[in-house]
């Protein structure tokens, strides 16, 4: 009798473990999507979508070692403070790697973005200017929602 159940379990693992990959590169798809939207959301100041997808107490240390919070972020997105940025124009990740632990996700990658550049006067200069950096982003899942919890960018230019 004890050969039925370990003859039940051999033959229902590999089926068990299709569906685990199956979803596994579903929540990879998943956390890869809200990766860009992070991303996209940020160098296009949309409030909205960065506050979705980031945690309360989100942190964000940039290329040059600043630590900003999500407070400080969102402030910068305000369209009445007078500012002249440079305008993404294009934005491309390469290399991007997705780790899944339980209810962490860690998504590390190298993002390109070219952008317009403008003078002081906020009038375009005419030309561009390509950065490179390499990121990580840390998720969690909290009560069945993913949001980043950290960033952390490392200029690639001298790689």
């Amino acid at each position: 009798m004890k050969r039925i159940p370990a003859l039940a379990v051999l033959v229902l693992l590999p089926f068990y473990s299709v569906f685990a990959q199956q979803t596994t590169s579903k929540l990879q798809n998943q956390v890869k999507s809200l990766d860009r939207q992070l991303y996209e959301s940020a160098v296009r100041e949309d409030a909205a979508i960065f506050s979705r997808l980031t945690s309360d107490d989100y942190t964000n240390t940039g290329s040059g070692g600043e630590i900003r919070t999500k407070r400080q972020i969102m402030a910068a997105f305000d369209p009445s403070r007078k500012r002249c940025t440079n305008k993404p124009v294009n934005l491309d990740w390469t290399g991007v790697s997705i780790r899944l632990y339980g209810n962490i996700a860690i998504v590390t990658g190298l993002a390109t973005e070219t952008s317009d550049l403008f003078d002081n006067d906020c009038k375009p200069v005419g030309s561009k200017m390509t950065t490179m950096n390499r990121y990580i982003n840390i998720f969690v899942n909290q009560r069945g929602v993913w949001r980043a919890v950290a960033t952390q960018f490392t200029s690639a230019a001298a790689f």
